[in-house]
């Protein structure tokens, strides 16, 4: 099984040694094929184009469909992780506040939508999107999803993680991933 991982974020040489070898190796899992760096202006602007949501601008004019569509044309692959987290909020121009259920619904719904990606993983998010909807509450499901072929696993986190990197070189430099020069 080939695994991208799509992070919100910057990923440099150093932070896809972190997010593709040294995090998944620390949770036992097997590393990804490569890691492709997004912003959440990717999927806001898909939200945008794809369901006309209010409220949402961007200044990327590339949705995260369109850029799920490049990689695979790049080299094929078998499932992408989406990680994000949840600050800011996607309808950061309303008064909405972070709802990781939401996100996550519209990060489905964004991909079921779309005329982009290749139809089987359309059709894949549209499966996931049903079964997320068919929820008595977000929290009550059946079974962890599993990686699988042409599908999308989304993972919407906390933010603590990101305040670790209040000083991003000094992570890196603790982790020994892009010293500090003195």
């Amino acid at each position: 099984m080939r695994l991208v991982l799509f992070v919100e974020g910057t990923t440099g040489s150093a932070l896809q040694a972190l997010w593709g070898e040294e995090i998944p190796k620390q949770l036992g899992l097997l590393p990804f094929d490569r890691v492709v760096g997004f912003t959440k202006g990717h999927l806001v602007a898909m939200s945008n184009e794809n369901m006309k949501l209010k409220h949402r601008t961007s200044t990327i004019l590339v949705g995260f469909d369109q850029l799920l569509a490049r990689e695979l044309d790049k080299k094929t692959f078998d499932c992408a992780v989406v990680a994000w987290d949840l600050v800011p909020a996607w309808d950061s121009g309303s008064d909405a506040s972070a709802c990781r259920w939401k996100e996550t619904l519209l990060l489905y719904e964004g991909l079921a939508r779309s005329k982009v990606v290749p139809e089987v993983w359309s059709d894949r998010a549209r499966d996931r999107l049903e079964e997320l909807r068919s929820r008595a509450e977000p929290s009550h499901r059946s079974r962890l999803p599993q990686p699988a072929p042409q599908t999308v696993l989304g993972v919407c986190m906390d933010p603590e993680f990101e305040g670790w990197l209040l000083s991003e070189a000094g992570v890196k430099s603790a982790l020994g991933l892009n010293p500090l020069k003195k």
